[in-house]
């Protein structure tokens, strides 16, 4: 958990003492990683309670039962959702209003996003569904993703549109 969160703080850059005092996506991602870390040694109740504190103040709703690797960085993050199933792979860059949940469709098969290492998704994009978004990719903002994506490619529009990098 520790090395995570050092993790978190380098991908912002700058100052670090600047980062852990004042930057909103840290501090979303800091209060995650500890309900995170009380809930899988069974701890009640409190990790909810951490989540909605960062509801409350931050607009930022990240469900504790989310999986997060180090490095993440939340650009501004108001609006921004991450549903419980949802897995991040490390050095993600998420920008604000994105959303990583269900899509609610009558499938048995739904489910949360998959999110590759070094991927960056763009302001109000939407990642709906049990898909798979490779290594290295870049959703752009508000695109609605449905589907998978491969790794080294772009994808936007609504629905959104894949370009392999050649």
């Amino acid at each position: 958990m520790f090395n995570d969160i050092k993790m978190d703080i380098l991908s912002v850059g700058g100052n670090r003492i600047k980062v852990f005092l004042t930057n909103r996506g840290f501090h979303a991602l800091l209060f995650y990683r500890i309900a995170n870390k009380l809930s899988r040694i069974k701890v009640p109740l409190l990790p909810l309670i951490l989540t909605r504190i960062i509801q409350i103040i931050y607009s930022i709703d990240i469900d504790y039962r989310a999986t997060i690797k180090g490095g993440c960085t939340i650009v501004h993050g108001v609006g921004l959702v991450i549903g419980k199933g949802a897995i991040i792979g490390k050095n993600a860059k998420l920008y604000h209003g994105v959303t990583l949940g269900i899509s609610h469709s009558q499938s048995k098969s739904d489910g949360f996003p998959l999110i590759g290492d070094n991927v960056i998704i763009g302001s109000g994009a939407k990642l709906l569904g049990k898909i798979k978004i490779g290594d290295n990719v870049k959703i752009g903002a508000n695109s609605v993703v449905t589907h998978d994506v491969p790794s080294n490619s772009t994808a936007f529009g609504i629905p959104a549109v894949i370009k392999t990098k050649p």
